[in-house]
């Protein structure tokens, strides 16, 4: 399948679907406020592209689901990269298999 050079697939709850420009660079935004820590009001930013709410609603609530784990994952084990611990977990999964 061929897409738009400004046009970006993303897969959300098994389904594809095709974000314009302006939609990857509204969630683009919405994406880089989460990351800093904030939390960006969903609503609003969904209501800057009318008619795009059911394409960039399960991202961009996906996006501050996965933001909250990483402020858990960071709180509980700070000072700690989380592919370090995912590999430390996954070492000792193939331990206890042994």
């Amino acid at each position: 399948m061929e897409h738009g050079r400004n046009e970006a697939v993303v897969s959300s709850a098994g389904e594809a679907c095709i974000l314009s420009e302006a939609e990857q660079a509204l969630s683009d935004e919405f994406l880089e406020q989460v990351r800093a820590g904030a939390k960006p009001d969903l609503e609003q930013y969904l209501s800057r592209l009318p008619g795009s709410e059911a394409r960039l609603r399960p991202i961009l609530e996906g996006a501050v689901l996965f933001g909250a784990e990483v402020a858990r994952f960071k709180r509980e084990h700070p000072g700690t990269s989380i592919f370090e611990w995912l590999g430390r977990a996954r070492k000792r999964k193939r331990d206890r298999r042994t």
